[in-house]
């Protein structure tokens, strides 16, 4: 996945991949990608599905499968 230079041509990439998610139900977006991780969060945020779907590095799922913290203690 990749941002866009521009909004002109329409909806982005990510903005697209969040929609179709919310609209089969998902309650997260996972991906290995840390780029992909960055896009995916803006798009939520930006579509303003925040309250609606997380995206999460498949890293930060195994955290969470195996009972350790997700969030930083620095």
């Amino acid at each position: 996945m990749w941002v866009e230079a521009s909004s002109d041509s329409g909806p982005r990439l990510a903005e697209i991949r969040v929609k179709d998610a919310i609209e089969v139900g998902a309650e997260m977006l996972i991906t290995a990608c840390p780029l992909c991780v960055l896009t995916l969060e803006d798009a939520v945020k930006t579509s303003g599905y925040e309250e609606k779907i997380r995206v999460m590095d498949v890293m930060e799922l195994l955290a969470m499968a195996l009972g350790r913290s997700t969030t930083s203690s620095a």
